[in-house]
C-alpha cells in the first residue's frame, strides 16, 4: 500500500504507476547527471569563453523562464517538467495530445502540412501554451506565429470583407473543407484583408462556418443571397459546423435567388433537398419538384413538401401510390381518398 502524502489516501499503485515512478526516477537521474555534467564543463572553462558562456547563460534564462511560463499554465507539477526538460520536435505532437484537449479535429497528420500551424488550429483555445511548447522543442515556427487567428474569430467587419471578395475563396484541389492547412500557413498570419485580396485566398472554410457571428439575421440572409454566386455554394455545409435552429435555415432559405440554381447535384441542391420541409415558396419548390425524380428515393423528399406535390407526384405514380401512401403522415383521410379515387380511376 503506498500513503499520499498531500491527501493522506491509501492507494494501490497499478502497473503503470510503477512504470510511471521508474520513468521519473530515470528521467531525473538523466537531467542530474547532465547539470553536473554542465557544471562541470562550465567550471572547467577558460577566460576565453567568458563571452560565450555568458550566451549561454542568457539562453539557459530564457529557456528556465519558458519553462516556467507554461509549467504555470498547465499547472505546477513536477512531472510536467520533466517531460518539458525532454520535449523535442519529434515527440511534440504527443505531448500535446496528453496534456491539451483538442478544439478541432482536423486530423492532418502524415500530409505536408508543418506541425505548427496543425497544432495551431487543433489547439486554439490554447495557442499561447502551443507556442510555448513548439519553441521549447525547437521545432521550425515562423517568426510572427503570434499574428496566427483562425476565421472563428474573425469580428463583424472582416466578415463582411469575406463577404465582399467572395470570388476569391478557393482551395488548392477542392479541398474547401479538410486537409487545407497547409496552403493556408503564410497566409494565415497575415491580415484579414490582405488574405481577402488574394485571388486564390486558401482559407479554411471549415473554420469560417464555425464563426458563431454567422448565425445573426444579417449574415443568414447574406448566405441565402451568395449561395447562388461564385463560391457561395460553399455556405451549404454550415450545418455541420454549428447548430442552426429551422428558423435560422428558414431566413437562409427564404434569401435564394430561384432563378440563379442550374443543378440540384451540388451542395446547394443538397442543402434544399436537406431542408425540403422548410421550404414554402412555390416558385422554388416548383423547381425542385421538375428535378426530384433525378435525386435518389425522391418520394423520401415529396412526402415532406406540401400536400399537391404530395398528390401529384402519387398520381403520377399510380404503381406505387397506395403502398406510397402508407408514408405520408401529413395527409388527412379526405386527401387520401382524393388519391385513391384518382388511382383507381373511380
Amino acid at each position: 500500500m503506498y500513503e499520499c502524502e498531500e491527501y493522506g489516501d491509501y492507494f494501490e499503485p497499478s502497473e503503470a504507476d510503477i512504470l510511471f515512478d521508474d520513468f521519473k526516477n530515470r528521467c531525473r537521474g538523466i537531467l542530474l547527471t547532465d547539470v553536473k555534467k554542465e557544471i562541470d564543463e562550465l567550471t572547467l572553462a577558460n577566460s576565453s569563453l567568458q563571452a560565450s558562456n555568458s550566451d549561454l547563460h542568457n539562453k539557459n534564462r530564457k529557456l528556465k523562464s519558458e519553462i516556467s511560463k507554461v509549467s504555470d499554465k498547465l499547472g505546477d507539477s513536477t512531472v510536467i517538467e520533466f517531460v518539458l526538460q525532454n520535449l523535442n520536435k519529434d515527440n511534440v505532437v504527443e505531448f500535446c495530445k496528453l496534456f491539451l484537449k483538442r478544439d478541432y479535429p482536423e486530423n492532418e497528420q502524415g500530409s505536408d502540412t508543418p506541425v505548427w500551424i496543425r497544432l495551431m488550429a487543433e489547439y486554439y483555445s490554447n495557442k499561447e501554451i502551443i507556442i510555448d511548447m513548439l519553441k521549447l522543442s525547437n521545432t521550425n515556427i515562423p517568426n510572427n506565429i503570434a499574428n496566427f487567428r483562425l476565421p472563428v474569430d474573425w469580428s463583424e467587419s472582416e466578415l463582411d470583407i469575406f463577404f465582399n471578395t467572395l470570388c476569391h475563396h478557393y482551395n488548392c484541389n477542392g479541398n474547401t473543407y479538410s486537409w487545407n492547412l497547409g496552403h493556408w500557413q503564410h497566409q494565415s498570419l497575415k491580415s484579414v484583408e490582405e488574405q481577402c485580396n488574394k485571388s486564390y485566398s486558401e482559407i479554411p472554410w471549415q473554420f469560417v462556418l464555425r464563426n458563431p457571428i454567422l448565425k445573426e439575421e444579417k449574415y443568414l440572409k447574406l448566405i441565402g443571397e451568395k449561395m447562388t454566386s461564385s463560391n457561395g455554394q460553399y455556405f451549404c455545409k454550415i450545418k455541420s459546423y454549428q447548430d442552426i435552429s429551422d428558423k435560422g435555415i428558414k431566413i437562409i432559405l427564404d434569401n435564394i435567388d430561384c432563378t440563379g440554381i442550374k443543378s440540384f447535384k451540388n451542395g446547394l441542391g443538397v442543402f434544399l433537398l436537406e431542408n425540403i420541409r422548410l421550404i414554402d415558396d412555390d416558385i422554388l419548390l416548383d423547381k425542385i419538384y421538375g428535378q426530384i425524380e433525378n435525386t435518389f428515393r425522391p418520394f423520401e423528399y415529396v412526402k415532406q413538401m406540401d400536400k399537391k406535390y404530395i398528390k401529384k407526384y402519387l398520381i403520377e405514380h399510380k404503381d406505387e401510390a397506395l403502398k406510397l401512401l402508407e408514408k405520408c403522415d401529413n395527409l388527412d383521410i379526405k386527401d387520401k381518398q382524393e388519391i385513391i379515387f384518382a388511382v383507381l380511376g373511380c
